[in-house]
């Protein structure tokens, strides 16, 4: 199993030769990238398919079957947020648990010794746990000439810990209508209503090992709160201030 890039070419032969070198002795459709990097290629009319494993590669056929799976998986709103993205990556069930895995390869490798161990061990079952329910992730990227957006989305079990904690709420549209109209260098929003309000995003984080607490502020408005918005703007002391503001 493996995850496969398509590219959209005006030229595949050229593509594949500008960006690659073959690598003949892995096979007639593998190639390395500059850092050495062995990857697979099929051509498809204007496009290439690239991934790391030959037989996902090999295997891949153009049809409507993987938009139509995955528009089924994510349902009309994660189908309307692809409509609008320029770059889109899903991942399903099967790859986010392989992803889980690693991680938590990787953070028992990490274990420490001693006293915090137990801790350590602890809170990476529940973790595990927790994340076992994800079903599904999505990523949208929109790409523009003045800016990049991105947008995530994601689907949990309804009979898991996970899915149980993102119920959900308010099915709305949440805007920035609170910012000040001036230029900015990033912008966000969180949906607290389509979480479910500050309760549900409690419940969750409380679920999570060491997720940061909510501020008094916000707790204490709790039945007032749709959402947040916040944006990072050019420092108005101009370029004499220096440093990350500006």
């Amino acid at each position: 199993f493996g995850a496969v890039a398509i590219v959209p070419v005006k030229d595949p032969k050229e593509f594949l030769e500008g960006n690659f070198r073959r690598a003949a002795d892995k096979g007639e459709d593998a190639w390395t990238n500059a850092s050495g990097t062995t990857v697979y290629a099929k051509v498809m009319d204007s496009h290439v398919v690239l991934g790391d494993d030959a037989e996902t590669v090999r295997g891949f056929a153009k049809d409507a079957g993987i938009g139509a799976a995955v528009a089924e998986r994510v349902g009309a709103r994660g189908t309307a947020m692809m409509a609008k993205g320029d770059v889109i990556a899903w991942a399903g069930h099967s790859a986010l648990q392989a992803q889980m895995r690693e991680a938590d390869a990787t953070a028992r490798a990490q274990m420490p010794e001693g006293e915090l161990a137990a801790r350590f061990e602890e809170e990476r079952k529940r973790m595990a746990e927790l994340m076992a329910g994800l079903e599904d992730g999505l990523i949208v990227v929109d790409l523009d000439p003045l800016g990049v957006g991105l947008r995530t989305f994601a689907k949990a079990k309804a009979d898991s810990d996970l899915g149980a904690l993102l119920k959900g709420g308010t099915d709305g549209a949440s805007t920035f209508d609170r910012l000040p109209a001036q230029p900015f260098y990033a912008v966000g929003r969180i949906d607290i209503a389509g979480i479910g309000g500050i309760a549900a995003l409690e419940r969750l984080l409380a679920r999570v090992p060491t997720a940061p607490t909510l501020p008094a502020w916000l707790t204490s408005a709790r039945d007032d709160v749709r959402g947040l918005q916040f944006a990072v703007y050019p420092s108005k002391m101009g370029i004499a201030a220096g440093g990350l503001l500006n």
